[in-house]
């Protein structure tokens, strides 16, 4: 089982600079990259695997204490490269004319939300991929 976090760096503006401190490159990356919010990447959601950052759990604790609308806990069986194509697509969302708007799925007031207008199939997309999704609000287990 693999532990993740979501970490929603527009809620802690700190964060790209405290992972660049405390963690490996490749343990974390922003969900942003390769979107069309790139530019936004260091502000946006960041995907962490931190079992391999030890030195960052202090510093998660301390944002879930002051800032838990910041963290999103995730557990899954796929590897890092797979929990992060998964988020990542679905980031984006197609609306109506071509136009697209941002899902924010990693705030847990938004995921709350999301649990009561999509169908049990859009639901099970979105959390196929994990054993467990938890936020600040609620713990949510795919069916």
């Amino acid at each position: 089982m693999n532990a993740y976090i979501i970490l929603d760096a527009a809620v802690r503006p700190d964060a790209p600079d405290a992972l660049l401190r405390l963690a490996p490159p490749a343990s974390y990356r922003s969900l942003f990259l390769g979107t069309p919010d790139a530019k936004a990447a260091a502000s946006g959601p960041w995907l962490l695997a931190p079992a391999d950052a030890p030195q960052l759990s202090q510093w998660l604790t301390e944002v879930e204490r002051h800032d838990p609308n910041a963290i999103t806990l995730l557990t899954s069986m796929r590897p890092f490269e797979a929990v992060f194509a998964h988020l990542k697509a679905l980031l984006t969302l197609h609306l109506p004319e071509g136009h697209t708007g941002l899902l924010r799925y990693y705030d847990p007031r938004v995921m709350a939300q999301l649990q009561r207008v999509l169908t049990a199939e859009q639901w099970h997309s979105l959390l196929a991929p994990f054993t467990g999704w938890r936020t600040c609000r609620a713990q949510y287990v795919p069916e």
